[in-house]
C-alpha cells in the first residue's frame, strides 16, 4: 500500500499546529511560515499517513536531505501511522522545500514546506 499523508503537524510544547493554511477564496493549501529558531532549538515534525507500519525500511527526505526518524508506528487512531523527525537547522533559510518519505522502496506524496 502507498503511503498516503495528511498535513503535517508542528509538534511545539505543549501545543501542535498545522503547517498549512486553506484561505478560502484560492481553495489551495499553503504551507505557512516555519521558524527553526536558535541554534540550540529543535523543530520536531509529525507526519500522519497509511501502510507506513509494518515497513521494515523507513526514510524521510526533507530540502533533498535525509532526514533521521525519531518515531515510525501506530498513532492514536486505528490505521493511521505516524512518522517524527526534526528539521535540522541546515535548513534554515531555503524557504520552500520539499518533505516525502519513503516505505519499503515506495515512495509517498510529497508535502511542501516553508523554513524561514
Amino acid at each position: 500500500m502507498e503511503p498516503v499523508w495528511r498535513p503535517p503537524m508542528l509538534s511545539s510544547s505543549p501545543h501542535l499546529r498545522p503547517l498549512t493554511c486553506n484561505p478560502p477564496a484560492t481553495r489551495s493549501c499553503l504551507p505557512s511560515p516555519l521558524n527553526l529558531g536558535a541554534p540550540a532549538d529543535t523543530l520536531y515534525i509529525e507526519l500522519y499517513g497509511t501502510g507506513i507500519r509494518g515497513a521494515a525500511s523507513i526514510q524521510v527526505y526533507a530540502g533533498g536531505q535525509s532526514i533521521p526518524v525519531l518515531y515510525a508506528g501506530p498513532a492514536t487512531f486505528a490505521g493511521l501511522d505516524q512518522v517524527d523527525i526534526s528539521i535540522p537547522t541546515s535548513l534554515a533559510g531555503t524557504g520552500d522545500i520539499r518533505v516525502y518519505l519513503v516505505a519499503d522502496g515506495t515512495t509517498s506524496n510529497v508535502v511542501g514546506l516553508n523554513v524561514q
